[in-house]
């Protein structure tokens, strides 16, 4: 069953498909994850927060026509968001 698939079920509240989604991408999204992110707790809670984001906007999911670009850039931008929260800015003043 292809990701589109599994996507336009889960807009129909299909739990089975949810975890479906989850068993086979779960750990392929970790390790893309890493390639932003060095710590595996932060590597893995971005990848868990993009699931749950997920089931909370499942209505939406029906109308995504690439579902694994739509997963890959979701993990990465949540890498990047938290990576933004950790490291602090350096601002430079000129005088």
């Amino acid at each position: 069953m292809t990701t589109e698939n599994l996507f336009r079920l889960i807009a129909e509240d299909n739990k089975d498909a949810f975890n479906t989604l989850f068993r086979e991408w779960y750990e392929r999204l970790c390790r893309f994850a890493r390639h932003y992110l060095e710590n595996k707790e932060d590597v893995e809670e971005v990848v868990s927060d993009v699931f749950v984001a997920l089931w909370h906007s499942r209505t939406s999911l029906a109308d995504v026509a690439k579902a694994d670009t739509y997963l890959f850039v979701a993990v990465k931008n949540r890498c990047y968001n938290l990576y933004r929260k950790t490291v602090p800015m350096k601002i430079t003043i000129e005088e």
